[in-house]
């Protein structure tokens, strides 16, 4: 779940991350399509949903900093 935000949180399509989720053990893409979509719906993205949950917008920017590098 960790790696799907942090990969979602810097821009990779929530499709791409749902199939990467998909290749790990007893996983389904499905799951992760509808708990990313799930937070864009309760929370408006996640972004916000990281917001939320205490992540500042500065960690947030460099942590898209250093996963874009």
């Amino acid at each position: 779940m960790l790696v799907a935000l942090l990969l979602t949180a810097a821009g990779v399509d929530a499709a791409v991350t749902a199939r990467d989720y998909a290749r790990s053990d007893s996983c389904l893409e499905g799951t992760m399509r509808e708990t990313l979509a799930h937070l864009d719906r309760r929370y408006g993205g996640i972004a916000d949903y990281l917001a939320t949950v205490g992540v500042g917008s500065e960690t947030l920017a460099a942590t898209r900093n250093r996963l874009l590098r």
